[in-house]
């Protein structure tokens, strides 16, 4: 494994001055260094994997070995490398290995933030093309009619035509999905505190959105389907369940799945402290 990230910089450096050979022999250090800049090689053996002559290899690192005056890093005179037992050490390698572990995470961060904005891109479209198919079945087949094939012998001074009533007086809320902060509200007052802790708004909204606007219940739906999960055996401390958070809850769209009450002897929690509960097995 390559432990060595190669820097456009290397063009511009004092190394780039030299000859082919010096060149071939330190690119071929930097590919065998490991994750400490430890090169593990003799002379003959370097020579043997850069492809260059032995003589030649013991010239660079001759080179390499000496100080710089022109080197960009002043740190050990300019020099690249020292001897270490079995072979050669690169002195300036924790340094740019650093800066390319910096290059990888502003990488993998830039690569997040785009995956992250697609992802919204593509739930907006999604949620639009559901609004604009949520619209057209709401309007009559014969206003579609009329308005892809109109009259030509019509009267261009008449009065323009009207919708019906059951189109025009619409609730906006059953078109839309801009407007969510009834529903928010409402399943946010009724729930259990311990599922508000799990959740925030912002998941909620979200579960929200991605049902469609024609599925999504009113606030009373809301207020009165929480209710009866209070009182339901899934959320008493009778029955230990887990109260999931708000968020969780309005994905599974739990108000269409209404739980029997409980069945216990001891007031609910959440039902309130004067109600109690009392099966019909008891008499």
């Amino acid at each position: 494994m390559a432990y060595t990230k190669l820097f456009a910089s290397i063009v511009t450096s004092t190394i780039w001055t030299e000859d082919d050979k010096t060149r071939i022999v330190w690119i071929t250090m930097l590919a065998l260094a490991n994750k400490h800049g430890e090169v593990q090689a003799s002379i003959p053996g370097l020579a043997r994997i850069a492809g260059v002559s032995v003589q030649a290899t013991e010239d660079a690192v001759n080179k390499f070995l000496a100080p710089d005056p022109y080197s960009r890093t002043p740190d050990d005179q300019g020099r690249r490398i020292e001897p270490i037992d079995g072979g050669w050490a690169l002195l300036n390698h924790a340094k740019y290995r650093d800066m390319a572990s910096k290059d990888e995470m502003r990488e993998a961060e830039a690569k997040r933030k785009r995956r992250y904005r697609a992802k919204i891109d593509r739930n907006q479209s999604g949620e639009m093309s559901q609004n604009v198919r949520d619209m057209s079945q709401d309007v009559p087949k014969s206003q579609h009619i009329a308005e892809a094939d109109p009259d030509s012998d019509s009267d261009p001074f008449s009065e323009p035509r009207k919708l019906p009533n059951n189109v025009r007086n619409e609730p906006k809320g059953n078109r839309t999905t801009s407007d969510l902060s009834p529903l928010i509200s409402a399943v946010w007052s009724a729930y259990p505190k311990v599922g508000r802790e799990r959740s925030n708004k912002a998941d909620t909204e979200e579960a929200f959105r991605k049902i469609p606007a024609k599925d999504r219940p009113t606030p009373d739906d809301i207020t009165a389907a929480v209710a009866k999960w209070k009182l339901s055996l899934s959320w008493t401390d009778d029955g230990g369940a887990f109260v999931p958070g708000v968020h969780r809850w309005v994905k599974a769209r739990q108000w269409e799945n209404i739980p029997d009450p409980a069945v216990t002897t001891k007031p609910s929690r959440h039902a309130g402290l004067n109600t109690i509960e009392i099966t019909g097995n008891e008499f």
